[in-house]
């Protein structure tokens, strides 16, 4: 791996926790190698790049060190889950929101770290640090190792199930190139930050292509979150809905049932595409929040192109 500058891992929007630390620091000197990770801490400086340690249940009462993170200029935030809340905060801000890893859910693999995940993720950092206008990637169906606890001993054994989609599935009649500033994240946490001022209205206000992480809740629940933001009126502007996978539970034993795609479809009203890498799987994508983006979307490919400043697509 190549490391586009060095990365600040912070866990200054969860409570302390010793064993987690401890882990941390031990994950830290296991990837010694791999010097661009600068440890633990959250002590900051302008222009540095922050990877979240983790999520959290308790991210959201952490919410307001944001304004420490305008203050001091860095340059990044990495993070998904629950940090959904954190990065819809910082949107609005000259701090980039990079939906993307956290270090111990995604880096601290037994057999060392998706390429895919790191290349993604490092690649966007180069863009922002060298002010590259634009930045581009193709996204390709990927074998998805599904999230399991990695705080659990079964996460240093081989035992993650995993599904390998043959292609994305596109949920709609129209054209398959979309146009939007890039919010989203959690279902959940979104549907809640909506109607708060850490969801800044002018992005619901524009054109937006919607981004919503995996998901295992049972399938009710997704659309009756979903019927909610329909409700809410949070959808009258998205383009398109990127979905990730639905993950295998007791609720949920079939992973790409076409019949649910529809369903989902249907019942909100914006074409959609299922079967994306980014959020509790790995390979993931990363991605920035809160800028103008492109997609283009066939069956074998998602093409992304994000606008890095403040410019429309032509």
């Amino acid at each position: 791996m190549k490391s586009q500058g060095l990365i600040k891992v912070t866990d200054m929007f969860e409570s302390k926790d010793e064993n987690l630390e401890r882990l941390g620091d031990l994950q830290l000197k296991r990837l010694s190698s791999d010097a661009f990770f600068l440890g633990i801490g959250n002590k900051f400086q302008k222009d540095d790049h922050l990877m979240a340690l983790k999520g959290g249940y308790e991210a959201i009462r952490h919410i307001d060190k944001v304004k420490e993170l305008i203050k001091v200029g860095v340059k990044s935030l990495s993070g998904h889950s629950d940090l959904t809340t954190t990065l819809l905060a910082l949107m609005h801000s000259p701090v980039h929101a990079i939906h993307g890893p956290m270090f111990l859910p995604d880096f601290t693999e037994s057999k060392g770290v998706e390429s895919i995940t790191w290349d993604s993720y490092s690649n966007l950092l180069h863009s922002i640090t060298i002010n590259r206008t634009v930045h581009s990637q193709f996204w390709r169906p990927q074998k998805q190792n599904l999230f399991v606890d990695w705080f659990s001993k079964e996460r240093f054994r081989d035992v993650r199930p995993s599904v390998s989609p043959r292609e994305f599935h596109l949920e709609t009649n129209i054209t398959r190139k979309f146009c939007g500033i890039a919010i989203g994240g959690n279902l959940s946490i979104f549907l809640r930050q909506c109607g708060t001022h850490y969801l800044n209205e002018f992005y619901l206000q524009q054109k937006n292509i919607l981004f919503l992480e995996e998901w295992s809740s049972p399938i009710a629940d997704v659309l009756n979150m979903l019927y909610y933001l329909k409700l809410k009126g949070t959808l009258k502007n998205t383009n398109l809905i990127c979905f990730g996978s639905i993950c295998p539970t007791e609720y949920s034993t079939s992973i790409y049932d076409h019949s649910i795609f529809k369903e989902i479809a249907d019942l909100v009203g914006v074409p959609c595409v299922f079967g994306v890498n980014f959020g509790h799987v790995q390979p993931q994508y990363s991605f920035l929040l809160g800028k103008m983006t492109q997609v283009e979307v066939s069956s074998s490919e998602i093409e992304v192109h994000q606008r890095l400043d403040s410019q429309n697509f032509s």
